[in-house]
């Protein structure tokens, strides 16, 4: 039954002659076929339209030809690639014409090279290979042992990218380094800065802050003052402000800022205390990302395997380079693996403990590299023990049952202690 050409439905044709000489021939394909019912001609209703008579013919003289082609469309056959074997042979038939060697041939057939077995994958290879894990490393070579292996059941360890975060708190501490003797030129002096901590190490005890709210608030001071200098006055508006701010970073549930400002007598209102807040944000691009050297000091106590004693007085010993001026511009990672190395020796007489190649690797520091700072300290425990030093809230602090009275060990006034540290004060002379 033929088909109207507009609205493609099918014509009823009163006479069977006209259809049959009249109707367009459609090459059916095998899909294509209906099957007719007894008593009814096979008709198709698809709505597929008509091949074309062109296509149709091609079809049929493909047909004749004994190709066989389920559409009308030429289909270029796919070009076979060439073999190494067959390039080199081209290549040489131009190099014969090219040089004239006349009816040698210049490349005899190749054979082909076969490839040296595989070797099966170790199983650390097989774990590690879709990661692209270096595996020749330094620790390996100089066995060092990986202290975060046995933490992979602590996700709370992070010991699969604890490497990457410290090798990240390397890089903050660097850009957000703070220069030495900043404070040249200015009101406020180093004396007056040593004052302003020990005044907030006494804040940070009555509400109870953390330890990491009490660095971050001194570096915060030191980072802010370094480029934008205050007159004396302002100096402890600054520093409360900057515990505000610090606590807020820190502290779950941070102290509001009327506590803040009752700590001053409301010397300061809180409209300043919130004016000064907006100015230090400002001043530092609002980046407080710098790393307490408490971090670190962990770090290498974990490796180190230090007992408690030993942590609580490296913990004392870090602390007092708060106060000091002159070690304002080290590093938070060194001051805290000279801590760890001054207590070790102070606690073993200096000849029970060596810096060992693991606490080298781990901390990025050698021992020699660590003299300057230990210097440093040394000269504020002389101090402490002398009776020159008026800041001794550090020292009334760490005189606490708690935290083991390390700030009162015999250790720090026996007559060893003091030739190691006199040893220290002369090495770099």
């Amino acid at each position: 039954m033929p088909y109207n050409l507009r609205s493609k439905l099918p014509v009823k044709v009163t006479n069977p002659t006209y259809q049959e000489t009249c109707a367009v021939p459609k090459v059916q394909t095998k899909s294509e076929e209906n099957v007719s019912l007894p008593g009814k001609p096979a008709t198709s209703y698809g709505l597929r339209s008509r091949v074309p008579l062109g296509n149709a013919a091609s079809k049929l003289n493909n047909n004749a030809k004994g190709i066989k082609t389920n559409t009308g469309v030429h289909v270029k056959p796919a070009q076979r690639k060439q073999s190494a074997t067959e390039r080199v042979h081209v290549i040489s038939k131009e190099d014969k014409e090219n040089t004239g060697a006349g009816n040698c041939d210049l490349v005899r057939q190749a054979k082909p090279i076969q490839a040296a077995p595989e070797e099966p994958l170790s199983q650390e290879a097989t774990r590690d290979e879709g990661f692209n894990v270096p595996q020749a490393f330094s620790h390996a070579l100089l066995n060092i042992p990986d202290v975060d292996s046995a933490d992979a059941g602590d996700s709370s360890l992070c010991s699969d990218y604890v490497k990457d975060i410290y090798a990240h708190l390397r890089n903050l501490e660097v850009s957000m380094a703070i220069k030495p003797c900043y404070l040249e030129g200015c009101d406020v002096t180093g004396s007056m800065r040593s004052i302003l901590v020990d005044w907030l190490v006494q804040v940070q005890r009555q509400f109870r802050l953390h330890q990491e709210t009490l660095y971050m608030t001194v570096g915060i001071i030191d980072r802010f003052l370094q480029d934008y200098p205050v007159p004396k006055k302002s100096l402890q508006l600054v520093g409360v402000t900057a515990m505000l701010i610090a606590s807020k970073y820190e502290e779950i549930a941070p102290p509001v800022v009327e506590d803040f400002a009752h700590t001053t007598d409301f010397t300061y209102s809180c409209a300043e205390i919130r004016l000064m807040e907006i100015t230090i944000l400002k001043a530092l691009n609002y980046e407080l990302g710098r790393p307490p050297p408490v971090h670190f000091l962990r770090r290498a106590a974990k490796v180190g395997k230090l007992q408690p004693v030993g942590y609580g007085l490296a913990k004392y010993l870090l602390e007092l380079t708060l106060l000091d001026y002159a070690s304002v511009h080290y590093p938070p990672s060194l001051t805290a693996a000279a801590a760890i190395a001054l207590s070790s020796r102070i606690l073993h007489d200096s000849a029970g403990y060596e810096w060992t190649p693991a606490l080298q690797h781990y901390t990025g520091y050698t021992e020699v590299s660590l003299l300057p700072v230990m210097q440093c300290i040394a000269k504020m425990l002389e101090r402490l023990n002398d009776g020159n030093m008026k800041q001794l809230s550090i020292k009334q602090k760490y005189d606490n049952v708690k935290l083991l009275r390390v700030s009162c060990l015999p250790e720090l006034t026996s007559t060893r202690a003091y030739a190691y540290i006199n040893k220290l004060l002369t090495r770099l002379i």
